[in-house]
């Protein structure tokens, strides 16, 4: 995400940014969704977020601020090298 994040943010700087399975904004906002996600996977995310302890909660909270569209990037004009 912090890579999809600085292609928006710096375009001018990359010359590209690959990106496989990304996580979308509905999986991180919709708690309904997350319920559906395995486990294991969570665990994941947090781990990769420094969140090992967090509760689900927690992590929720998180997760959604990792979303392009919460931090408003998505649906924005940006140029095209």
């Amino acid at each position: 995400n912090v890579a999809v994040r600085l292609a928006y943010l710096e375009s001018q700087r990359l010359r590209g940014v690959a990106c496989l399975g990304p996580v979308v904004h509905c999986l991180l906002n919709d708690p309904l969704r997350q319920g559906r996600v395995p486990e294991m996977y969570l665990d994941v995310l947090a781990s990769r977020l420094g969140m090992h302890d967090a509760s689900d909660d927690a992590l929720r909270i998180e997760l959604n601020r990792y979303s392009l569209k919460t931090q408003g990037l998505l649906g924005r004009r940006f140029p095209t090298p």
